[in-house]
C-alpha cells in the first residue's frame, strides 16, 4: 500500500505549480535553519509559495542538505573552541565547559539543528495543508520506516500526529491558490 501513497503523491508533486526560484530557495533554506526566526518566515513559505513549496519541504523532512550540515559543523566546532577558551580565562565556569567534549557538543547542536529544520518543514506543510503536502509527510515516512538519526523519534512522532490530526489537509489549502510567490 505504501508504493500506491508515494505513486499518487509523486505525481501530485510533480504537477503543483512553478518550481521555486533560487533566491525563494534560498530564503526558504534561510527559515528552515534560523534559530530565531519570527511567524513571519512561515507566513511568506505558507502564504505566499504555499503549494508550490510542497516539494522542497518534503525534502527538507530528510533534514538539512550535506553542504549546510558541514557548514553548521565548522561553526560549532569554532564556538565550542571560543567558548572554551573564554570558559578557560574564567575560572567559575572552567569545570562547566569541560565537562563536554568537542563531539559530544557537536552532536547535540547537530541534531537540534536537523530537527529545527525538519519541524519547520512539518509546519510549513501543516500550515499549507494540501493532499499534496500531506503526502510530502507520507514519503518522508515512508522512507524512513523506523526512528533513525535521519528522522528521529521526535520528528516522526510530529508527523504522525500531523497526519492524525482532524482538519489539517484539504484539497486546496487555506488560499485555495498560490502564485507561488510570482506576480
Amino acid at each position: 500500500m505504501a508504493w500506491l501513497t508515494v505513486a499518487i503523491a509523486a505525481v501530485a508533486l510533480s504537477s503543483c505549480g512553478p518550481p521555486l526560484s533560487q533566491p525563494q530557495k534560498a530564503r526558504l533554506a534561510g527559515w528552515l535553519s534560523c534559530e530565531d526566526c519570527a511567524r513571519v518566515w512561515r507566513s511568506w513559505v505558507v502564504d505566499t509559495l504555499g503549494p508550490c513549496a510542497v516539494p522542497a519541504l518534503g525534502l527538507a523532512l530528510d533534514g538539512p542538505p550535506t553542504s549546510a550540515r558541514d557548514a553548521y559543523e565548522r561553526s560549532l566546532r569554532m564556538h565550542y573552541l571560543a567558548v572554551r577558551r573564554a570558559a578557560l580565562r574564567d575560572s567559575a565556569n572552567h569545570l562547566a565547559v569541560l565537562s563536554v567534549g568537542p563531539t559530544a557538543f557537536t552532536r547535540f547542536y547537530l541534531r537540534s539543528f536537523a530537527s529545527t529544520w525538519q519541524l519547520r518543514a512539518a509546519s510549513a506543510l501543516a500550515g499549507i495543508g494540501t493532499l499534496e503536502a500531506r503526502g510530502a509527510v507520507e514519503l518522508a515516512l515512508d522512507r524512513h520506516p523506523q526512528p533513525d538519526s535521519t528522522l528521529g523519534p521526535r520528528v516522526r512522532h510530529v508527523l504522525d500526529s500531523l497526519l492524525a490530526a482532524p482538519g489539517v489537509w484539504t484539497t486546496t489549502g487555506p488560499g485555495g491558490t498560490s502564485s507561488c510567490g510570482l506576480p
